[in-house]
Formats: structure tokens, C-alpha cells, sequence
């Protein structure tokens, strides 16, 4: 990261104070569904239990390398020391402090499976937190089971994970990408609702060729008169977009949805900007929110940029959800930046295990066993730096959708927000027991 991109921390609590205001008047925000409630919980410090060890071994598996790493999984790195220290410091959990493993998630999947053993056997961790590849929670979560040993997936955003499998020992603590591509939807209609025509740009593997299928089959089903002008995908780490660019422009769509994360989405802001692209149609782009600390100004004002959740340092808002407020400010203070979405969705992993973990504890009056843990995980709603996260029966958390369009601030050093558009995690999640397609279709 450029110096240039870096803010003070006094700069920044300046202006988050001032944003504050203006979120209390409610400034900016629409809401499709209910508004979250905002609820604060204090846990109380009791002595240690029964049986409890004196540390918890705890695996964090995440990109520390190769493309993933940059401005995505570093920044879950950089969130997990935030949590852990912040845990540990008052007193761990159950008395526990926790020692982190940290492993390198390059590799591919077949990598992973033998470091995911390595962990369980060798290092003889306690819980494994981790992958931000759906490939590598793909191939992990058959492991775990066979393993026993708690799993929770922080970032991966296939559907398919839980949709086609049940699992006793493998958690995920957030949204899959059909929040993503149905919030998507739901916010093209909010911003144009006589939507006449779309096209979807999006990486040519599993994860963007669902982003499209779910949004297209969305769209058509909230307005079956959309025409859907055009469907393009670029290779995974793709750097060059012109192409691209030029389809997407003689194809003239009023909107375009696009799923690139990482590196690819900087690539593809960039040269899209460069063409103009954002001002002719609405581009809509779920995994953005940490391409604008790495951009910039360079960001583009008008984007509709996702966090893949609700996740940024202005929502909740920080004056009345404490957590996100310390979390936002301690990022900044040690990292010189905010946290992006891939350090929320790390945060919100830790914290799941902490809260289950003292739950368990509080039912049983000692150190709890692995299927008293699972029991308590599985109804668990917790406090998160974006809110409360509620686990759902089918070990999936459920979590609103939030999107929000980019506009300049002369006193920023990045894109700020005129507008944030909230979709109530009821209209982006399909029930248990119920594919995403099957959901969808039912409406």
C-alpha cells in the first residue's frame, strides 16, 4: 500500500465522528426488509473451569501469498492477531488463552487437505479457522468430519457447501454468494426499477459462473421483462479487460454485475473507469469494499460496491455499535488503514468460537466436549464488529446484505458513501432445506 493511501488515526476518528452525525439522522440509507436490531451484550468473567487447559490451539489457515494474499487474505491475518490479543488480554476463553497456528492457504486444494491433517494430527490443534477458496472448503469439509474436528469456514462463498451437504463438525460464520448476487438484484431494482436490460462480467470458475447463474435467475424472477444483453467471464487473475470492456459497451446495458475479488477487481475498476464504463451503465460488485483502501482516489466515483455482507468501518454504525468502533479504530491504529471485508469476516469467526465455546462452558460447568460445543454453535447469535450474527440449523450463518455507492470526499484520502442500501438477510438467505435455485424459483 502506498503511503499516500494512509490516513492518521486522529484524521480518521475526526471524520468517522462527523459520519456518525449524520448516520444518526439517518442519512443515506435504505432499507429492504426490516432494519437490524442493535444489541450489545456483556459476558460476565468468571474463574476458570473444570478441566479447562491452558491454551487453546487454534489453526488460522488464510492467503499469505500468491494473489489471494493482498488486500484480502493478509487482512484476515491482520485480523485474527487483532482478536486473539484482545481475547487473550482478558483473559482467553474459559480461562484458555489462544495460541495461533497460522498456515499459508497457497497450494490448492490437495495442499490444503494435507496441511488440514497436519494441523489435526501433528500440531494437534483444537479448532481450525479458515479458507477463502470454495475449492479448499470444498475439499477440507469431507476431512473435517472424518477428523472430528471443528471447522469453521471464514470466507469461502460457495452455496453449494451446505445446500447439497450437512456437516457435524464444520460451521461457516457467514453469508454464501447468493446474498451477494439476490442483494444485488434486489438493489438494481431499488436503483432502476424499470431495469430494461443487464450484463454480468464475471470470472470464469466456479465462483464467478454461480455469481452469474444466481443473479440472472434472480433478476428474471423479480422482473421477468429484463433482457439479459450479454454474459462474459475472464480467466481467473486476469489483467488485461479491454476486451471486456468494449463487449460490455456495445452491449449497452443499464446494468452490470460483476463478482471479481482481489487483484482482478482493482484490474478491472481500473481499466473500466478508464473507458468510462461506471458512467454509462450501474456497476454492481460484490467483493469491492477492499479494493478502495488499495485504489484510492484512483476508485471510481458511482460504483455499487459490496462487502460481501455487512461489513464496513460506517455500519453498523459506530456510534451506537461500540464493537465496530473499537474494531475500526485498533485496525487503524496498528495497520494504517480500515478493515475490509475479509477481516470481518475473521473477526466474526473468532468470535463465534469464543461465544460458543463460553456458552458450552456456561451450560455444562466445566470444560465442555466437542458435541456440547457443536449443540450451542448451531442456535448461537452473537455480537460481531457488523452486528449480531445469527448460526443457522444447517451450520450457516445468516447476514444481511449491504451495498453502497462510492462518491469522492475532497477531505478523504478514499471513496466515501452518498447512499447504503440494506437487504434484510430474510430476503437474501434460502431457508434450510432449500437450494438456492429451489428458493428462487419458489418466490
Amino acid at each position: 500500500m502506498s503511503s499516500s493511501n494512509k490516513i492518521s488515526r486522529r484524521e480518521f476518528l475526526k471524520y468517522i465522528t462527523t459520519a456518525a452525525v449524520a448516520f444518526a439522522a439517518g442519512a443515506g440509507v435504505v432499507y429492504v426488509g426490516a432494519p437490524p436490531k442493535e444489541i450489545i451484550k456483556e459476558v460476565t468473567v468468571r474463574p476458570p473451569p473444570k478441566k479447562a487447559p491452558e491454551t487453546i490451539k487454534m489453526g488460522i489457515v488464510t492467503f499469505l501469498s500468491g494473489p489471494g494474499a493482498s488486500w484480502f487474505g493478509e487482512e484476515g491475518s491482520k485480523a485474527a492477531q487483532l482478536i486473539i490479543e484482545k481475547i487473550n488480554a482478558e483473559g482467553g476463553i474459559g480461562g484458555a488463552k489462544i495460541k495461533p497456528i497460522v498456515i499459508d492457504e497457497a497450494g490448492g486444494a490437495e495442499a490444503q487437505v494435507r496441511e488440514f491433517r497436519r494441523l489435526v494430527e501433528e500440531e494437534k490443534v483444537n479448532v481450525v479457522i479458515g479458507y477463502i477458496s470454495s475449492a479448499d472448503c470444498l475439499a477440507v469439509a469431507p476431512v473435517a468430519e472424518e477428523l472430528n474436528m471443528l471447522t469453521i469456514l471464514y470466507d469461502c462463498g460457495t452455496h453449494r457447501i451446505f445446500e447439497e451437504k450437512r456437516y457435524k463438525f464444520v460451521f461457516r460464520t457467514k453469508g454464501h454468494l447468493t446474498q451477494d448476487a439476490v442483494g444485488a438484484a434486489h438493489t438494481a431494482l431499488v436503483l432502476k426499477p424499470d431495469l430494461k436490460r443487464v450484463c454480468t462480467i464475471n470470472q470464469d470458475y466456479a465462483w464467478g459462473r454461480d455469481n452469474a447463474a444466481i443473479f440472472l435467475r434472480a433478476i428474471k424472477k423479480l422482473k421477468p421483462d429484463v433482457e439479459i444483453v450479454c454474459e462474459e467471464y475472464s480467466k481467473l487473475y486476469e489483467t488485461e479487460y479491454t476486451p471486456f470492456i468494449t463487449k460490455l459497451l456495445a452491449a449497452a446495458p443499464e446494468v452490470i454485475y460483476f463478482s471479481h475479488w482481489g487483484g482482478d477487481a482493482i484490474a478491472f475498476l481500473k481499466q473500466a473507469a478508464a473507458f468510462g464504463l461506471h458512467k454509462k451503465a450501474i456497476l454492481i460488485g460484490n467483493c469491492v469494499n477492499n479494493a478502495i483502501p488499495a485504489l484510492g482516489k484512483e476508485f471510481p466515483e458511482g460504483i455499487v460496491a459490496g462487502g460481501r455482507g455487512p461489513h464496513w468501518w460506517k455500519y453498523p454504525d459506530p456510534s451506537k455499535w461500540p464493537l465496530n468502533k473499537w474494531f475500526t479504530s485498533e485496525y487503524l491504529k496498528r495497520y494504517g488503514w480500515y478493515p475490509v471485508y475479509p477481516a470481518y469476516h475473521m473477526a466474526q469467526a473468532i468470535l463465534g468460537y469464543k461465544y460458543a465455546m463460553e456458552q458450552a462452558i456456561k451450560t455444562v460447568g466445566e470444560w465442555p466436549d466437542i458435541d456440547t460445543v457443536i449443540k450451542v454453535f448451531e442456535r448461537l447469535a452473537w455480537p460481531t464488529p457488523s452486528g449480531m450474527l445469527v448460526m443457522r440449523e444447517d451450520h450457516n450463518a445468516a447476514e444481511s446484505m449491504v451495498y453502497m455507492i462510492t462518491k469522492s470526499i475532497p477531505s478523504f484520502p478514499y471513496v466515501d458513501f452518498e447512499r447504503i442500501i440494506v437487504i434484510d438477510r430474510e430476503l437474501v438467505t434460502p431457508p434450510p432445506g432449500m437450494t438456492s435455485e429451489q428458493w428462487i424459483d419458489s418466490w
